[in-house]
């Protein structure tokens, strides 16, 4: 397999006049990794509520995540704006810049700064990634085993018997449950 070198040269340089964007822009990145952490520390707070059954807990989550999500909405929207300006002081296409693109174009303290910022946001990426599957986990667990203690206490698995009445009405046996729910 060819991995392909992205070749940066003087033309893609941050010219002087951006420097000020990059700079806002590696505090909208700092933005990024606190959000980052605060979704992690979610998704723990989540499956300790789900394992307890915290309802409380988990309306309070609920609504943190929801106050929380407006105002990261603004903050994408600068870095956004941010990364327009200087992907047009780079004279490329907005669409195309990407922080490792902006960092080759830097030097000195900036290069150092969007490198770090650049690899602790792909760790924490990473981390919520297997945290987000660690929790679907836990949550599509806890739907089956509702599942199968809801059919065992009700008799609502759709292997049950189907009977056909006298009058030509369908049913399932409710043989095994353990309360019967027909009318």
């Amino acid at each position: 397999m060819v991995i392909a070198k992205l070749q940066f040269d003087a033309a893609t340089a941050v010219p002087d006049e951006c420097l000020d964007a990059v700079d806002a822009l590696l505090e909208s990145l700092d933005t990024d990794i606190k959000h980052l952490e605060t979704s992690l520390r979610w998704l723990d707070e989540l499956r300790v509520g789900v394992v307890k059954r915290d309802a409380d807990a988990m309306s309070g989550l609920l609504e943190r995540i929801r106050a929380d999500a407006a105002d990261y909405a603004q903050v994408e929207e600068q870095r956004r704006l941010l990364c327009g300006v200087i992907a047009q002081g780079m004279g490329c296409d907005p669409g195309t810049i990407t922080l490792t693109r902006i960092e080759h174009g830097l030097t000195g303290p900036r290069k150092t700064a969007a490198a770090e910022r650049k690899a602790r946001l792909q760790t924490l990426a990473e981390h919520l990634r297997s945290r987000h599957l660690a929790t679907a986990g836990l949550l599509a667990d806890c739907a089956r085993i509702n599942g199968l203690l809801l059919n065992g206490i009700a008799g609502l698995s759709a292997s049950s018997p189907l009977t056909y009445r006298s009058d030509g009405s369908t049913g399932r046996s409710g043989a095994g449950a353990l309360m019967d729910i027909s009318f």
